[in-house]
């Protein structure tokens, strides 16, 4: 029988990723609410977060930042796929464009991630129920959930 517990070193990581996730949906909804030309805002906005917070080391950093840029550049680099992907899970009488945009960013990263990045979806789902949890409306998580697992369920195109 093999023992499921994480690792000191899986758990590191998921920490890690879960604080890349929350500061790359923030660069998107900040992207989305006050747009600018400057491209090197994200990197800023999360390096900001890092040199304020004491529980993060150099390495660690990096490995935030990474992260982070990887989810918010890969969004805007396959953002015409990722839209295409939400609008064929919601419901015929939504769009994109009248979701809340804390509910459209979460969607969009994380169906980026599901589709583009080598992440498990059952971790996607459940930390982008986690940002519907804490950034969004009463029914966030319901839609949010609703919504990835429609996404999930779509086979992927060849």
């Amino acid at each position: 029988m093999s023992d499921k517990k994480n690792t000191p070193k899986q758990k590191s990581v998921a920490r890690l990723r879960k604080i890349s996730r929350v500061l790359a949906f923030q660069a998107l909804y900040q992207d989305e609410i006050a747009p600018e030309q400057d491209d090197n805002r994200w990197t800023r906005l999360f390096e900001l977060y890092c040199d304020t917070s004491e529980m993060i080391s150099g390495e660690e950093r990096q490995a935030i930042i990474e992260f982070s840029k990887l989810l918010v550049e890969g969004y805007h680099d396959r953002h015409v796929e990722v839209d295409d992907l939400i609008l064929k899970a919601l419901d015929k009488s939504r769009t994109i464009a009248r979701l809340s945009p804390i509910e459209r960013n979460i969607l969009r990263m994380a169906a980026y991630e599901i589709r583009f990045v080598q992440t498990p979806r059952a971790i996607v789902i459940s930390e982008a129920l986690n940002l519907s949890n804490q950034f969004g409306d009463k029914g966030s998580s319901n839609f949010v959930n609703g919504v990835l697992d429609k996404i999930t369920s779509t086979p992927e195109e060849a």
